[in-house]
């Protein structure tokens, strides 16, 4: 399944030219949807951090 997600015109363009780079550097094929797992995935060990800070901003 999927499903659609809008996004400004430059934060497409990043996003292309990173799967791009991913592309050269696997030597195959990436798409859009795999530079945006391959961000997930880099910054997942950063989320707890990240939320605990938002968290805090809140309060």
């Amino acid at each position: 399944m999927t499903n659609v997600i809008r996004v400004k015109k430059d934060t497409y363009e990043r996003l292309a030219l990173l799967a791009g780079e991913l592309q050269m550097k696997m030597k195959r094929f990436v798409s859009v949807d795999d530079a945006v797992r391959f961000l997930i995935a880099k910054n997942d060990r950063r989320l707890p951090a990240y939320w605990k800070d938002l968290r805090q901003r809140r309060l």
